[in-house]
């Protein structure tokens, strides 16, 4: 609720007083993408009568996506969409007009420190790389497969056999 009426703050603001929006995000500490973002999805969303509940149901991650992403008229359908989907797979899904179903799998890794050194430095190798902010690794999933798919397929098979 406390990011709808910052939206609504920010975007009241920037319309009354044009470049207001880069004063406030100096003088705040508020981030100049997030602030952006809010902007947009009040600049989208207040004329529709959408009550701030519902608004405030999906979060203004997805918010932000339909404001961007959805075609005019669709934006009740859209939040609607919201509801059902996670925000990675919301704009795919706004584009195709329906929700798609993608089974995913997660894997829990338990390492030490110097393991997850390990770890970072051989996805590292297959793409993945620290993110602009924050901790951890962007391109992942994507990195792992590449450096399982570097190990020769006998030596896969060898290894799947049964042993007898």
């Amino acid at each position: 609720m406390e990011d709808l009426e910052l939206a609504q703050a920010l975007y009241e603001a920037e319309r009354r007083l044009p470049g207001s929006l880069r004063r406030i995000i100096a003088e705040t500490g508020l981030g100049r993408r997030k602030a952006y973002y809010l902007v947009a999805i009040w600049k989208r969303f207040a004329e529709l009568g959408v009550p701030f509940i519902d608004l405030a149901a999906v979060g203004w991650t997805k918010l932000a996506i339909i404001a961007r992403e959805a075609q005019p008229g669709q934006e009740r359908a859209a939040l609607d969409m919201a509801r059902e989907t996670t925000a990675r797979d919301l704009p795919r899904a706004l584009r195709k007009g329906k929700a798609e179903e993608i089974p995913r799998h997660s894997v829990l890794l338990r390492l030490s420190p110097t393991q997850y050194q390990v770890f970072a430095q051989a996805l590292a190798c297959f793409g993945a790389q620290s993110p602009r902010r924050g901790r951890g690794l962007v391109g992942k999933e994507r990195a792992l497969i590449k450096a399982l798919g570097a190990i020769p397929l006998e030596r896969r098979r060898a290894d799947l056999a049964p042993a007898e």
